[in-house]
């Protein structure tokens, strides 16, 4: 089994666990239990490659990614993603707690061990370069007007620039990142 234990007090009051165990060869169990959460708010957690705290959150580096494949959602196992992009979204509930759990394929707790658990500031869009919209169809970047496409920039810390350069620059970090914003809370990933 392996844990991430995140102090709230050098995470921006997020505090609580993340618990890997396995289930079975390259299938592992995942608990998410964590406080302190924007309420109602949908976070992105993945699993970054590096467990370097030595500057903060910016020191573990991108998604663990040792396929080498695009982000994709962990919703649709027939399609490329990032071993990392772990459930995609966390939903707090209106105390800003949430807790799942899960089963994840292709991985085994020690394959995480010294790596690190980051929770983002904003939603993942899961890799699939637009807005999942309530009826859970996708709003293309592309297709968004020049404020909308300015808005999401801004609460990502994207250059603001024309409409052509901020859908390319949004459509690129979507198969990266998932375009799920700033580092708010980090721990490294430790044997239990």
């Amino acid at each position: 089994m392996a844990v991430v234990y995140l102090d709230g007090k050098n995470n921006n009051g997020v505090s609580g666990t993340v618990r890997f165990e396995s289930v079975k060869p390259c299938l592992t169990r995942v608990t998410v239990d964590l406080s302190g959460l924007i309420p109602l708010t949908a976070h992105a957690i993945h699993i970054h490659e590096k467990g370097d705290l030595s500057k903060g959150c910016m020191g573990t580096g991108g998604h663990w990614n040792p396929r080498k494949t695009t982000h994709g959602s962990y919703l649709d196992l027939n399609k490329p993603r990032h071993l990392g992009d772990l459930i995609n979204n966390i939903f707090p509930d209106e105390t800003g707690r949430v807790y799942v759990q899960f089963d994840d394929v292709g991985y085994n707790p020690e394959h995480v061990q010294g790596r690190a658990v980051v929770i983002h500031s904003l939603a993942d869009d899961l890799g699939l370069q637009g807005i999942i919209q309530t009826d859970g169809s996708v709003r293309p970047y592309k297709q968004m007007s020049f404020e909308e496409l300015t808005r999401l920039s801004n609460e990502r810390n994207y250059d603001v620039g024309t409409a052509e350069e901020m859908w390319n620059k949004l459509n690129s970090e979507s198969l990266k990142t998932g375009n799920a914003g700033g580092r708010m809370a980090c721990g490294v990933i430790g044997i239990l």
